[in-house]
């Protein structure tokens, strides 16, 4: 699945880039182990933004299928897949019992933050609440 596909899907929500431009974020447990799930789209302010409640009303999902490859680790670590919405290793008994508490928790970010993204899908930063007001009031946000 490629993250092009919900992301062209027109939404009737024009704060989204109209290029349909998506993106996988790389994987970080600390922002929260859902992200690198997650399909993200660019908005025409070109931060990123996981339609979750939009694309939920077409009864579609906003998450890569179980078993997507979201982190490519070493040897020691092993890689990690979509499973249940989470970005999670292979074998859970690889991990320690702090790790894999924290593969649960939702992190840093929530679904609802527009990002900053760099060109690998690194995040950069969240808009703060400023900042995202003031795109909302920009792009024509409607809340659901």
């Amino acid at each position: 699945l490629s993250p092009r596909v919900p992301c062209l899907l027109r939404l009737s929500h024009e704060f989204l880039h109209s290029d349909g431009n998506g993106k996988q974020v790389q994987h970080d447990p600390a922002k929260g182990s859902w992200l690198p799930c997650s399909v993200f789209c660019q908005t025409t302010s070109n931060t990123w933004y996981s339609p979750r409640r939009e694309l939920e009303n077409y009864h579609l999902s906003s998450y890569f299928p179980d078993g997507t490859l979201c982190y490519e680790g070493d040897e020691s670590e092993g890689n990690y897949y979509c499973q249940d919405r989470l970005c999670l290793p292979e074998n859970l008994a690889t991990v320690g019992p702090d790790t894999r508490t924290q593969l649960g928790e939702e992190g840093e970010i929530t679904p609802e933050d527009e990002l900053i993204l760099d060109q690998d899908g690194y995040i950069v930063r969240k808009l703060d609440q400023d900042e995202l007001e003031s795109l909302k009031n920009e792009e024509g946000f409607i809340e659901s």
